[in-house]
C-alpha cells in the first residue's frame, strides 16, 4: 500500500510538472552534499552510519511565487556500519536517484528566502560492497560475490527544509536538508526487515532560465 502510495505521489508531480506553463521560471542547478545514512526497521539492531557523498543536478519549475516541484538526478551513497566484540562490518550501496519534490516557499521580504520540500523518490542501485574487518585484517566483496541479494529499486518518502539566497538575476545559492524514509526493505529475499534511513546536507548553485 506504501509503495502505491509513493508512486502515485510520484506520477501526481509529474503532472503538475507537465502542467506548468512555459512561461514560468526554471531554475537549473548543481548540487552536491553529503550523506549520513543508516539502516532501519525491525531487524535493524543498532547500526552506525556510513557518512558519503551526495551530488548531483535539480531541475525546479515555478507553479506560482511561492510553490514549485523540484526534479533531481543525484548520485546518492547509502549504507551503514556496525561493530560488535572486535568484529567491524560495512555496507556500502551507491545508487542513482530520482526525487520529484514539492517545494513550498516561506513568504519573505529581500533576496533570502526559506522552503519546504516534501515527495517521493525512487532510486536505482548501482553498485553494492561489503566490507568485514577483524583486527587488522579487512575482506571486502561485492554483494552479489558475498551472495547478499539487494532489490534493484528502491522507494522513499523525502521532506526537508532549505534557504535560497539570490546573489543576482543570474545567480541563486542554496543549503538544504533533506531525511529520505525508506518505504520497503531492501533486501531481495530472506533479508528481514530492513530499511534506508538518509539524511543529507546538500548546497547548491542555481541558473535561472526563462
Amino acid at each position: 500500500m506504501r509503495l502505491n502510495t509513493s508512486v502515485s505521489l510520484a506520477v501526481a508531480a509529474a503532472l503538475v510538472t507537465l502542467a506548468t506553463p512555459a512561461s514560468g521560471q526554471k531554475t537549473f542547478s548543481l548540487r552536491a552534499g553529503a550523506n549520513f545514512a543508516t539502516f532501519g526497521g525491525a531487524d535493524a539492531g543498532s547500526p552506525g552510519h556510513r557518512t558519503a557523498l551526495n551530488v548531483g543536478a535539480a531541475m525546479t519549475f515555478d507553479v506560482s511565487p511561492n510553490v514549485g516541484v523540484q526534479v533531481g538526478a543525484l548520485y546518492s551513497q547509502r549504507g551503514a556500519t556496525d561493530e560488535e566484540s572486535g568484529v567491524s562490518a560495512k555496507m556500502s550501496m551507491d545508487y542513482f536517484e530520482v526525487p520529484v519534490l514539492l517545494k513550498l516557499g516561506i513568504p519573505s521580504q529581500g533576496n533570502a528566502s526559506a522552503h519546504v520540500y516534501l515527495g517521493p523518490a525512487v532510486a536505482f542501485k548501482v553498485k553494492c560492497d561489503a566490507e568485514v574487518g577483524v583486527g587488522g585484517a579487512k575482506i571486502s566483496a561485492s554483494c552479489s560475490e558475498g551472495d547478499i541479494p539487494i532489490k534493484s529499486v528502491d522507494f522513499g518518502a523525502v521532506g526537508g527544509v532549505g534557504m535560497d539566497m539570490k546573489t543576482s538575476s543570474s545567480v541563486v545559492l542554496s543549503l538544504d536538508v533533506f531525511y529520505n524514509l525508506g518505504l520497503v526493505n531492501f533486501p531481495d529475499s530472506g533479508g528481514g526487515s530492513l530499511k534506508h534511513r538518509v539524511f543529507t546536507a546538500q548546497a547548491g548553485v542555481g541558473f535561472p532560465i526563462g
